[in-house]
């Protein structure tokens, strides 16, 4: 079955956008949502802000390092004198 025989049919039930607000309230990311509602992540992101729902950004692992405690001495970096 290829991608376009899975997805959905283009329309938003009530029952897809109350699965929706709950996928969003349990902090699932926008591709997890999308593969479980079986709709693009286009088609999610628009609908949820058209609900006004909050989705749970991917951390992008080049921005924003979690550990942010190190100082630069602690990983190489040094100030220019």
């Amino acid at each position: 079955m290829g991608l376009k025989e899975e997805m959905s049919n283009g329309f938003w039930s009530e029952e897809d956008d109350d699965h929706l607000r709950k996928l969003a309230l349990s902090g699932l990311s926008l591709v997890a949502i999308a593969a479980q509602l079986k709709r693009s992540k286009s088609a999610v992101r628009v609908r949820a802000i058209k609900l006004d729902v909050a989705i749970a950004r991917d951390r992008n692992p080049m921005q924003n390092p979690i550990n942010t405690s190190a100082g630069k001495s602690e990983i190489g970096l040094r100030a220019k004198k």
